[in-house]
């Protein structure tokens, strides 16, 4: 059943490149389309919606990857945790329903637009029914990979010929909805593939025994709902709609950027689980200490070039009305490199050793710091105040994980990091002086990103990183094949 982490990484590598394409092509036609105003208005709902449904998951979907890869080869077993899984969800998810009908009661800011919030709310349906957590667990990344590009391709259709004006806001929701999640609705169909129906005893069925493991999986999910989904929210009820939708613009290039980075991290949690399972520790910290080196080595550039060509890149995405968006993404870029490390610290690392306790602590340090500068900055800087306080969160829970759960990883800051700052600071100096001297505005970014990596590569080369020889002998075999 298992496949090879090299395998699994490239076909998931596919699937981020997408992830990564996808809001390219629409992201910048959705701004220019609704406007600041419109798009906030969209994301300060749904960031609601997101949070009833990040308590529908209740973390679950992390949760689960780890149990399904621990039984991926017991057939009766993975079918029986499956379904006892899954109808905790649907549990969970009639509770959230009724969260969303008392908010759009009861919330003066959801009255105005309860179409709206409707339609967006059904992303919590396609999230329950998905099981994407099945198919991660028993490591089936090609099945997630075609269908993820298949339903991406359809959707970019959908948007480009349905949402004309601004007033297609209902329509653009849908899109939304369907373009991130609508892909969930064949998961259970094909679940029949791995499990008989006909041969599972339900009288044998125990869904509670599921509920204490996944509420202290829980927090695991606060790292991108404190950078993304409360810093959105709070700045929709401090704020307005407008501030809303410039944080939006800055926090989706971010995304972009930590797809690629979390790329890694989505094949290796059912791997290191299923190590930790099997008492491979040693073989568990080899793979761990090299994942740390990645994420380092491609969050570092991703970070400088994202704030050096903020201008360029806000203008590309969303056009000159969005100009307050150009300080946010610098203010908000080196969450790349922070979430990258803590999630991968919390979610690979401590998470298969049974050692959630150190993740919740680390977090609510974070979260309840968080949402005290948001009250003070917010109010005054708007979206830079939320950038601001998502930044210093996220800071906070990374250096709470490495202080307090140092007896339960061997992570270090060894040689090769410092040939990435090298290679960072010698890219920046270059794409700053060229920068300086290019006149074509829209080959600017391509061209800066080109000798941007062409510098930091040559600078890793020179340096004989370990972790560019490892990649470049990985695509050579590839290519012979």
């Amino acid at each position: 059943m298992g496949k090879s982490i090299k395998s699994n990484f490239i076909l998931n590598f596919l699937n981020t490149v997408s992830v990564v394409l996808f809001p390219m092509l629409t992201f910048p036609y959705a701004s220019r389309i609704l406007l600041a105003d419109g798009m906030g208005l969209v994301n300060f709902q749904k960031s609601i919606v997101d949070y009833v449904g990040m308590f529908v998951c209740l973390g679950i979907p992390t949760y689960a990857v780890r149990e399904i890869a621990r039984v991926r080869d017991d057939n009766k077993e993975r079918g029986k945790t499956t379904i006892e899984i899954l109808l905790l969800n649907i549990i969970l998810m009639i509770l959230g329903y009724l969260a969303i009908i008392l908010l759009a009661i009861n919330l003066k800011a959801l009255q105005n637009d309860v179409q709206l919030f409707a339609i967006l709310s059904l992303s919590i349906l396609l999230m329950t029914i998905g099981c994407e957590w099945f198919y991660k667990g028993v490591e089936d990344f090609k099945y997630i990979t075609i269908r993820g590009l298949i339903v991406k391709v359809l959707s970019i259709f959908f948007l480009f010929f349905f949402v004309k004006t601004k007033d297609d806001i209902l329509v653009y929701a849908i899109y939304n909805v369907f373009g991130v999640m609508g892909g969930n609705i064949f998961n259970i169909v094909r679940l029949k593939k791995y499990i008989n129906f006909k041969d599972l005893d339900f009288s044998n069925i125990n869904v509670i025994k599921h509920l204490k493991p996944s509420i202290n999986s829980f927090v695991l999910t606060l790292f991108f709902a404190i950078y993304i989904t409360l810093n959105t929210m709070m700045l929709g009820f401090l704020s307005n709609n407008e501030s809303v939708g410039y944080f939006t613009a800055s926090t989706k290039i971010t995304q972009i950027a930590l797809a690629v980075v979390n790329s890694l991290g989505v094949v290796l949690l059912p791997r290191l689980s299923n190590l930790i399972s099997s008492g491979r520790n040693e073989e568990f910290q080899e793979i761990a200490q090299k994942a740390f080196h990645f994420i380092v080595a491609i969050s570092l550039p991703i970070v400088a070039g994202s704030m050096l060509l903020s201008p360029y890149i806000i203008n590309i995405f969303c056009g000159p009305s969005y100009q307050p968006a150009i300080a946010n993404l610098i203010l908000i870029s080196p969450v790349i490199l922070i979430i990258g490390l803590s999630s991968f610290i919390g979610i690979q690392i401590f998470y298969p050793q049974g050692k959630e306790r150190v993740v919740v602590i680390c977090t609510i340090v974070g979260t309840v710091l968080n949402i005290v500068l948001n009250f003070f900055l917010i109010k005054k800087y708007a979206h830079n105040g939320a950038a601001i306080s998502a930044v210093i969160g996220q800071l906070v829970i990374l250096i709470c994980l490495f202080i307090f759960g140092r007896n339960y990883h061997s992570l270090r800051f060894s040689r090769p990091m410092l040939i990435y700052i090298m290679g960072t600071i010698f890219m920046s100096i270059i794409i700053y002086f060229f920068l300086g001297i290019s006149t074509k505005y829209y080959l600017t970014v391509p061209l800066a990103i080109a000798i941007g990596g062409i510098v930091y590569s040559s600078v890793l080369i020179m340096f004989k990183d370990p972790l560019l020889s490892s990649i470049s002998s990985v695509l050579l075999k590839i290519i012979k094949r």
